[in-house]
């Protein structure tokens, strides 16, 4: 089901707020109950912004015999493709990068969620497929496999529009 909030918003927490908005859409399936959604905006318990380092750690710990094995990270990695006749900010090609990553020995043990990355993979391209966020509609391009030693990974790639409207005279 779309989600459309048409209340009042700063127009430069529209990024943070797509991400929370994908990672709310997300935590609400049962079927993804339980495993833990990071974005890079993610704070810490005392409201004050996470190093890179911090975000990192609690992937690990997402990862580790501690919690279930598997996590998920939701990104808006690059603006581009800005409309240079736009008077605010209209960019239709932005990138929306959700990375679902597993360490198989804890998630399929007996404290995991036995949800495989491809299990989730596919769950959060269907869930995400449409997803409509105030003017932004999510449309899942394609999942690959990422490489990697240590964890299965896998990167969902998908995109969206956003239309930010030009500051009037006064910055609002």
């Amino acid at each position: 089901m779309a989600t459309n909030d048409t209340s009042t918003f700063a127009a430069e927490t529209i990024i943070s707020d797509l991400q929370n908005a994908i990672r709310g859409k997300l935590a609400a399936d049962t079927y993804l109950s339980g495993i833990d959604i990071f974005t890079p905006d993610d704070v810490s318990q005392d409201g004050t912004n996470k190093l890179p380092a911090d975000i990192e750690e609690r992937i690990n710990q997402a990862l580790s015999s501690l919690k279930k094995g598997l996590c998920i990270i939701v990104a808006l990695p690059v603006i581009d493709s800005i409309s240079p006749d736009s008077p605010g900010i209209y960019a239709d090609k932005v990138p929306v990068l959700i990375r679902v990553v597993e360490n198989p020995q804890v998630n399929r043990g007996v404290n995991g969620t036995n949800i495989k990355s491809t299990m989730a993979t596919v769950r959060i391209m269907l869930r995400l497929q449409h997803f409509t966020y105030r003017d932004c509609t999510v449309i899942v391009e394609r999942a690959k496999r990422v490489p990697d030693n240590k964890a299965l990974i896998w990167d969902i790639q998908a995109r969206t529009a956003l239309n930010i409207p030009a500051l009037d005279e006064n910055g609002e």
